[in-house]
């Protein structure tokens, strides 16, 4: 994997693809859905504290995994819009909890579509909540509105995040209309020479160097880079590399591999270009 050219860094064209109907419409069920689950498992698991912050752990990963996914799906290449629907699926899935875990607690005396319909009564429902808590130690007061802000802030902003993270490290080739896809890979070693010449911990100072000169690094050789062809599998002609950092800590159980992804995704010539 060498070059004789300057490396070029692909960026996403900003065009929507049909990333409103994928995230939006197809992502709200879902957000729904896992909302149902989390606010059902915190009134009917009886553990609180921890293991609450991992069922909000897992509705955050779980819903904004499945954005993103719907995002790639919807073949979107502007971040910045993916985040904002994320975060309004987030916000709508935020709503959807506190319907559930107000149905949840009052069980047939509250309606579950008058719960839906009446934001009005929800927030009224949740203003006598944080009055008197719904189990004993329960945070009251300014401490729940803390606690309350918190969880709003993962639902809403953590998937907004992770719906971007979906095309974060993909490549679109806009003449085939298609994503492309990893072909190969390479392992690169970063020489004397190229280490002294940046700082390690500065993964932009990669993006000034041709990195696509370095020689073949073996498999057990640390540091190293690891180049992921991508290639787009219509036309062939888009093909871009996507680098990981490969290096190795001192572990419980001995020396342990740690991955880091680098910012910046190199684009490789055509072959009429080349």
């Amino acid at each position: 994997m060498s070059s004789d050219v300057s490396p070029e860094f692909y960026e996403h064209s900003g065009s929507l693809g049909n990333s409103f109907t994928t995230v939006l419409v197809f992502g709200t069920p879902v957000a729904v859905v896992m909302a149902a689950i989390y606010s059902y498992l915190l009134v009917y698991v009886p553990i609180v504290g921890y293991v609450n912050v991992l069922f909000l752990g897992g509705y955050v990963a779980g819903t904004g995994l499945a954005l993103a996914k719907l995002a790639k799906i919807g073949k979107s290449r502007n971040a910045k819009s993916l985040f904002l629907l994320g975060c309004l699926v987030g916000a709508i899935g935020l709503y959807a909890a506190w319907v559930f875990f107000f149905k949840a607690l009052g069980g047939d005396q509250l309606s579950l579509t008058e719960l839906a319909m009446n934001p009005q009564f929800v927030w009224d429902i949740t203003k006598e909540l944080n009055k008197e808590g719904w189990w004993d130690g329960c945070p009251t007061g300014t401490a729940a509105w803390i606690v309350w802000g918190i969880e709003a802030l993962a639902f809403i902003v953590g998937c907004g995040m992770l719906t971007t993270s979906g095309i974060d490290r993909e490549v679109y080739c806009e003449q085939c209309q298609s994503w492309c896809e990893p072909t190969a890979e390479q392992n690169l070693k970063i020489t004397e020479k190229f280490a002294e010449s940046l700082e390690v911990e500065e993964a932009d100072d990669w993006k000034h160097f041709d990195i696509l000169k370095l020689p073949a690094a073996e498999t057990d050789e640390y540091p190293r880079f690891v180049g992921e062809v991508l290639q787009c599998p219509d036309c062939s002609e888009t093909t871009a590399i996507r680098l990981t950092l490969l290096t190795q800590k001192e572990g419980d159980n001995g020396l342990e591999e740690v991955s880091k992804p680098i910012d910046g995704i190199i684009l490789m010539p055509s072959a009429s270009e080349a």
